[in-house]
């Protein structure tokens, strides 16, 4: 296994990258491996991780899988490929000198290999021409599109407000980023492994250490079997943890309508709903356990859940982090600062151990699974998911719990929407309607996982309110006010422009939606990531003239969000324009954007008087809620 370390020093000195090897070797994606496919998620989540580095030390990124072709001076990459390849387009975006060794290559496809041989001239056209390419004197038919839309996102990810001015510190950062290059072994069936590893998905992940790292302190093997049931079933973040138990067990923990907390504080107690609590070491061993025929009365197959799917919004190393947060706050029990600042799914087993030293390691282990189930359990009825029917691939928000219809062996799962008042001579209908609306316009605000606090305070909202939940929307709008207010409103400057925080227009949708709910039934929350000026800062050459006031340019009135597709569309066109050319998007897009195109009857009026008019009212709304006292 040979470490790599990425060299990249500031100041354009280039001294070394991953892709300068001792030995002149060239990476080669073959062509039984897919091209790069990495989306702006991916990438976004890779310049996060190496930007939020800590100031000291290294940061190990994963591993690359490889086959040394040593006659031929070529490291066949088995795996790794999509990693290696958004860092090479990353290296040579923030690379100005031309320095990063041109060794990576696509075997047999001609359009990757085109496209990273003029590497330069897609960065450069893409830096100049408002984050989009350009035509170049190089063949745009030859060009791989998925590459030069790589460049593209790494363009817009960095233009973003959080990362203005972090071009430097991502240069120093990545000079002490590791790779791991694992070989395999000579004479390896590199067909078979490909097909293994595609078959096993992802390598040993921190979670799976964490795993045995807890169970390590349990005594009892059969306590051990019922922490590893109970982990997995949290770990599948795609369905309600009451899917993956099987029906003895499902309706020991939730209850006969599937839908109960379950009702246990540790190990011991689980145990007793287990009925192993008379079992012997003897009668469990590992032996047992690892054979074939074994089976268990909690280990019955779970059935299928029909045509419906879900995809939660965080993964299970994040949902671990968010649930040990709470363990603690519930707990009034703190270790340094891990209950505070970013979420680091990279840190998953050091932010335990560091915990688990001073709570102590069995008692730990013994309490904290109990509270993770009861955890997924609130996660999954209380905060929203993605759900895809039949066969819808774009998925809906939902918000939904899951009960249990039909009689004995006979029953089936069925979700409903989730109810928030309960005996109130209230249907819950509204609230229901609420709690998805604010809490799916946090989740398109905080697209990053390690700023999604707003979870880790619901959870304890959750927790602790279980009995009444009836002002559950109120207290995440309550975090989206003071976000807005600390964020925006308390700096007094209405004019930030593109550096605008996306919670500023996600939460007036919220609040032009609430205000007006019959008008606007139709408005749901996407992930629009860009902000644009709607009288555009650099108007088509020759159609009308640019805002001599920088000022007004950027007020919020002149400023909608939109996503990066519809922004390069919108381009330099005048307001009458976008309204005509694009009514379709605009019907479709942010309320403020709809309410902004009913307004404009042509630039010169819009430019001199109805921004300002429309944006007062609009920072109005927002002071109305946004006020000190409430936050």
């Amino acid at each position: 296994m040979n470490k790599i370390k990425s060299l990249f020093i500031a100041e354009n000195n280039f001294q070394k990258t991953i892709f300068d090897t001792e030995e002149g070797f060239e990476y080669i994606i073959p062509l039984y491996q897919r091209a790069f496919a990495w989306k702006e998620k991916e990438i976004m989540q890779l310049i996060e991780d190496i930007y939020d580095m800590d100031d000291v030390g290294s940061y190990y990124l994963g591993s690359l899988i490889v086959n040394n072709r040593k006659e031929e001076k070529k490291y066949e990459v088995i795996d790794g490929q999509q990693r290696l390849t958004a860092l090479y387009l990353l290296l040579n975006y923030l690379d100005k000198t031309g320095k990063i060794s041109h060794s990576l290559h696509f075997e047999c496809r001609d359009k990757s290999e085109y496209s990273l041989a003029h590497i330069e001239n897609i960065v450069s056209s893409i830096r100049s021409g408002n984050g989009k390419y350009q035509k170049d004197s190089i063949e745009e038919d030859l060009l791989e599109k998925n590459i030069v839309k790589g460049v593209e996102i790494i363009k817009s990810v960095l233009d973003e407000e959080r990362f203005a001015d972090a071009e430097e510190k991502i240069k120093n950062n990545l000079g002490r980023v590791i790779l791991y290059r694992i070989e395999v072994p000579e004479h390896t069936d590199l067909n078979r492994y490909f097909e293994i590893m595609n078959v096993r998905g992802e390598q040993l992940e921190q979670a799976d250490i964490l795993k045995a790292k807890l169970m390590e302190s349990i005594k009892s093997e059969a306590y051990r079997e019922n922490f590893a049931c109970i982990w997995d079933a949290c770990s599948d973040m795609n369905c309600y943890v009451q899917m993956r138990f099987g029906k003895n067990l499902r309706e020991k923990l939730f209850k006969s309508y599937w839908n109960k907390m379950p009702e246990v504080s540790d190990l011991t107690e689980i145990a007793r709903l287990f009925d192993n609590t008379g079992r012997t070491e003897k009668d469990i061993s590992v032996k047992s356990v690892i054979s074939e025929d074994y089976k268990t009365e909690w280990g019955e197959e779970t059935e299928d859940e029909g045509r419906v799917r879900f995809e939660s919004i965080i993964n299970f190393p994040y949902f671990l982090l968010h649930t040990l947060r709470v363990f603690a706050h519930i707990n009034d029990f703190a270790v340094g600062d891990f209950t505070s600042g970013l979420l680091d799914d990279k840190k998953l087993t050091e932010t335990f151990d560091n915990f688990v030293k001073e709570y102590g390691a069995e008692k730990f282990s013994s309490e904290f699974i109990a509270f993770l189930l009861k955890s997924r359990y609130l996660f999954d009825k209380y905060i929203i998911k993605r759900e895809f029917k039949n066969d819808n691939d774009d998925g809906d928000w939902s918000l939904k719990e899951l009960f249990s219809y039909g009689q004995g062996g006979q029953k089936k799962p069925q979700y409903n929407n989730t109810r928030f008042v309960i005996g109130k001579g209230k249907d819950g209908k509204n609230e229901h309607q609420e709690n998805l609306m604010i809490q799916s316009c946090m989740r398109v605000s905080y697209t990053s996982p390690k700023i999604m606090h707003w979870i880790t305070e619901l959870l304890k909202y959750l927790f602790k309110e279980q009995s009444d939940l009836s002002g559950s929307n109120v207290f995440i709008e309550r975090i989206a006010e003071t976000a807005v207010w600390e964020n925006y409103l308390y700096k007094g400057n209405e004019s930030l422009g593109v550096a605008t925080p996306h919670i500023v227009f996600n939460f007036l949708d919220y609040l032009l939606w609430k205000e007006n709910k019959n008008k606007y039934q139709d408005f749901i929350f996407e992930f629009r990531n860009s902000v644009e000026h709607w009288y555009p800062q650099h108007p088509s050459e020759g159609s009308f003239p640019e805002w001599s006031e920088e000022a007004e340019l950027n007020h919020f009135g002149n400023l909608c969000i939109v996503s990066r597709d519809i922004n390069s569309k919108f381009s330099n066109l005048a307001p009458e324009a976008k309204k005509s050319t694009y009514k379709e998007s605009v019907l479709k897009g942010s309320i403020k954007l709809r309410i902004m195109s009913a307004l404009t009857d042509n630039s010169e009026k819009w430019k001199n008087e109805t921004f300002s008019e429309h944006g007062l009212e609009m920072l109005n709304l927002l002071k109305k809620y946004c006020r000190p006292e409430t936050v």
